[in-house]
């Protein structure tokens, strides 16, 4: 099974030429899957990264409430015909106001929506007055030409209008840009990059965080050596819990050699009312020097002590290092296919019925071809339950083999909804490697909980979504590095 494991392996990659057909099944009622099968005398044609662009704001900003989308982060992107944008946003408001504020965000290309739209209360008296928002998107280019791509927001208030602060180094706008070429040589000189290693630590390492920046907590961590000239993707989970009587900050960032910040901040209040507080971080580290580089996920609170628990299996620290391909003979992955699968609308999961499938997407592996898989679901409160406590919900992404065995699943991420947040996002994602070639299934899942109460939690018709990276190796194979921990 492929759960993380603390001591890195290094395999013997070899993977056969062969006709690549992209086959999947989805339950979803729409499906928008960007891939072309791959003859034997274009074994090496795919997708390889030609930039990636992180585009952040420089100062604190404020947003004026009302039924308007706000652009917060924006890059231009020159682009061509068939390339793929894999957009990541996070945007992080505050809410000094004894009010909840009704806050949603979504990604935009050239003004055309093209990501589910992802909402949540912030209520001050209930949920903490922090709220971090993530939102994905995989796009697939239609024409040359110039692309704008921008994180949007839209913050309101039911009976007022205010301005809200959205503060430095809370949020950012990743764009990974790749394109199609049909063989090796052309990507070289092209200057392109592929992924040429990924690791991930899932275990966590701390019980608990401090309740200060200098007592925190390197809850997931790992080290990768790199090359003058990569560029490492980051990427971050870890989920506080809430302690009885208290509110306390959870804050979380990704740093490098336990120093420099890779990754904007995201923090949110643990209260009563949530109990779990998963925040998610991502950022990149363009190495100037060879080395060795240790990359952790750091939590931290605001109260002086170090007595706040971190829950297990909820939670990773994840990189993956692209290399120029002129810069190396080693054999690297390029993207092969980016399938985006939507939630179909109106419809629920039962409380008190364990995992039920959201999702799905079959496909076909080679051995060793790495998958990366996001996932979102955004559950509603529902109107029709009148109890008023919270619903707990746990979002979890797996990987089935052709006999049905699970051969992976990703960090968990916990959350109760409330009436007070009226929905609630939930975010997976992991990074696998098949051990052997053969047909695989993506699922998405959701499991909702309430004590004694049986009714139909609500799946948000516009905030979920399953995006499927599958990625082969270039020809001919020698020898890759991959790891994982466990």
């Amino acid at each position: 099974m492929w759960y993380p494991r603390k001591l890195a392996r290094t395999n013997s990659l070899a993977v056969l030429s062969r006709c690549f057909a992209i086959v999947f099944l989805s339950i979803a009622a729409q499906t928008i899957a960007i891939g072309h099968c791959l003859s034997a005398d274009a074994t090496n044609s795919g997708w390889y990264l030609v930039d990636l662009r992180d585009a952040r704001i420089e100062k604190e900003h404020r947003l004026t409430t009302g039924n308007n989308w706000q652009t917060i982060y924006t890059t231009t992107v020159d682009v061509r015909k068939n390339d793929v944008l894999r957009v990541r946003g996070q945007v992080e408001v505050t809410n000094d106001f004894r009010f909840p504020l009704i806050g949603a965000m979504r990604i935009v290309s050239n003004g055309k929506v093209a990501s589910p739209i992802i909402s949540q209360n912030c209520t001050s008296s209930f949920s903490g007055h922090h709220m971090p928002l993530w939102c994905d998107a995989s796009v697939k280019i239609e024409s040359e030409g110039f692309v704008q791509v921008g994180v949007q927001y839209r913050a309101e208030f039911s009976n007022t209008t205010a301005r809200i602060k959205l503060e430095r180094g809370y949020g950012h706008l990743v764009v990974e840009h790749y394109r199609h070429f049909k063989s090796l040589d052309s990507a070289k000189q092209a200057e392109a990059r592929g992924l040429v290693q990924w690791k991930t630590d899932s275990i966590v390492d701390s019980k608990v965080y401090g309740g200060t920046f200098q007592k925190r907590a390197l809850a997931y961590k790992l080290q990768m050596n790199s090359l003058a000239g990569d560029i490492v993707r980051l990427t971050g989970q870890s989920t506080a819990g809430w302690i009885e009587g208290e509110v306390e900050m959870h804050g979380q960032t990704i740093l490098i050699n336990n120093r420099v910040t890779a990754s904007p901040w995201s923090t949110e209040n643990a209260a009563r009312s949530s109990q779990y507080v998963p925040l998610a971080t991502d950022g990149l580290h363009r190495v100037n020097y060879a080395g060795a580089y240790h990359y952790a996920v750091s939590m931290h609170g605001v109260r002086d002590d170090e007595k706040r628990p971190i829950i297990a299996a909820c939670g990773h620290v994840t990189a993956h290092q692209f290399r120029r391909l002129d810069a190396s003979d080693s054999p690297m992955w390029r993207m092969v296919s980016t399938p985006r699968i939507v939630a179909p609308n109106q419809i629920s999961v039962q409380t008190n019925t364990g995992f039920q499938s959201i999702s799905e997407h079959k496909l076909q592996l080679d051995k060793d071809d790495v998958v990366r898989v996001t996932g979102m679901i955004e559950v509603q409160y529902p109107d029709s339950y009148t109890g008023g406590e919270g619903i707990f919900c746990k979002a979890v992404s797996r990987v089935l083999d052709s006999d049905g065995n699970v051969v992976a699943r990703s960090p968990y991420w916990p959350k109760y909804v409330t009436r007070y947040l009226k929905n609630l996002p939930l975010r997976t994602e992991q990074t696998i490697q098949a051990a052997k070639a053969g047909e695989y299934t993506v699922q998405l899942q959701l499991l909702a909980n309430r004590e004694a109460v049986a009714t139909d939690v609500p799946i948000g018709k516009e905030g979920s979504q399953l995006i499927v990276e599958h990625f082969s190796l270039t020809k001919p194979s020698v020898k890759a590095t991959s790891a994982t921990s466990q």
